[in-house]
């Protein structure tokens, strides 16, 4: 659950496409580094995650609570409500997702690594 708390951003590190790990890595760094020079971006910075369960094809892009300890005790309960939500710290997410969509456009997504001869993710 997002948006509970002021946890920095877990970024899953098991069993993902590293190369997009790294890229969702760079993109939370770009947006801090714009945060000091005085651009509102994010602040939350991050935290590498380990999943406690299979992750899936999506979990590199993924961006999560970092602490299992401060995820939010309403998810996936009744009082899992608007009013139990930190605004300020979607907000974080919401920048870091528009800034995650912004960078990708200048990223090289495909192309062929060295001795392969498959299409492979070089954005890292």
């Amino acid at each position: 659950m997002r948006g509970y708390g002021n946890n920095p951003m877990g970024i899953i590190t098991a069993r993902v496409d590293s190369c997009l790990a790294v890229f969702v890595r760079k993109a939370i760094d770009a947006a801090t580094l714009l945060t000091r020079v005085g651009l509102q971006h994010t602040t939350t910075g991050y935290a590498n995650k380990q999943c406690g369960y299979g992750c899936s094809d999506h979990a590199s892009a993924s961006v999560i609570e970092a602490a299992a300890s401060r995820t939010s005790p309403y998810n996936h309960t009744d009082r899992d409500a608007v009013s139990t939500l930190n605004f300020s710290h979607t907000l974080e997410h919401a920048k870091l997702a528009i800034g995650y969509a912004y960078e990708l456009t200048f990223a090289s997504v495909f192309g062929k690594r060295r001795g392969e001869g498959r299409m492979a993710s070089v954005i890292c």
